[in-house]
């Protein structure tokens, strides 16, 4: 036994390796459910184990971690049998692999070539090339920018074929947005205040935040996540990124205006901000520099 503070050391230790352990299993189990049964089985899951595994650990804690030990020893069980009835299947995919790799440059995705949801991984087969020949391509989506890639890619003497599962160009996410180039209003969802913000919008009578928990380690990761970029510090690495992009967006898109003659009524006249709090104003001034030192230039 260690003498003092030592034990309850110990102890917090055990605690934590303990609920890190129940949660590894955990997202190691949803991960597995969902990769078997599909997207809907996870919230199925959650409940079962939540209402199982919990309550087990408090009223017979012994039962519990005999459980665990006897399926962590009987885990081999299901992965030899996984082998063995998967054995031919993995056999001439890998030799497939092979095969294919020595006469290009490509990646499979031999996870994709096993699911039967995925009909193009398994009924088309990829075409491949020399690197600096010509190559057949498909673009999913129809939209900006899919029919953008696809633009570009036939420039550069590619076959493409675009696939939508509408009629039309531009008929879901790209259909009649603001038709903003607003370059310069790049800013990160990320920003110093925006949980406080996020709270106070949750509980308006018609609040502009929609926040569905449901308990997952994805969603939980993602507030994480979220969190630590909301710093100042974070925030500025994000934006100085962002805009690098948006300069960059700005110039193919000029290149693209001037290769394709087209006319869309388009006005480059900037961009105009209303502010009726003083309190707001202030704190907008205060980005001036950082705008003029990029291509963005901003004045009050």
């Amino acid at each position: 036994m260690l003498p003092g503070i030592g034990g309850w050391i110990v102890t917090i230790g055990l605690i934590f390796f303990a609920y890190s352990t129940i949660l590894g299993w955990c997202y190691y189990g949803e991960k597995c459910a969902v990769y078997v049964f599909g997207e809907k089985f996870a919230a199925l899951y959650r409940v079962g184990y939540v209402s199982s595994v919990m309550p087990g650990t408090v009223l017979s804690l012994d039962l519990v971690w005999l459980a665990s030990d006897t399926f962590n020893g009987l885990m081999a069980l299901p992965n030899l049998t996984a082998l063995l009835l998967m054995a031919k299947v993995i056999v001439n995919e890998t030799r497939d692999f092979k095969q294919k790799s020595q006469t290009a440059n490509c990646r499979i995705n031999i996870r994709d070539r096993l699911n039967p949801n995925i009909q193009t991984a398994r009924h088309i087969k990829p075409v491949l090339k020399s690197r600096r020949g010509k190559h057949e391509s498909a673009c999913l989506g129809a939209g900006v920018a899919g029919v953008s890639s696809v633009w570009y890619l036939a420039e550069a003497g590619h076959e493409v074929t675009v696939i939508d599962r509408t009629e039309g160009v531009a008929m879901e996410t790209s259909f009649a947005n603001a038709g903003q180039l607003s370059y310069g209003y790049t800013t990160p969802w990320a920003a110093p205040g925006i949980p406080t913000k996020a709270l106070k919008r949750l509980f308006k009578s018609h609040p502009p935040l929609l926040f569905r928990p449901d308990g997952g380690l994805y969603q939980i990761e993602w507030l994480w996540r979220m969190l630590q970029n909301c710093t100042a510090t974070r925030y500025q690495i994000n934006k100085e990124r962002m805009v690098r992009i948006s300069e960059y967006s700005r110039e193919m898109f000029r290149r693209f205006e001037a290769q394709t003659d087209m006319n869309f009524e388009g006005r480059k006249k900037g961009r105009c901000r209303f502010s009726a709090k003083p309190k707001k104003s202030k704190r907008q001034n205060k980005t001036l520099p950082f705008w003029n030192a990029t291509a963005c230039r901003t004045a009050v």
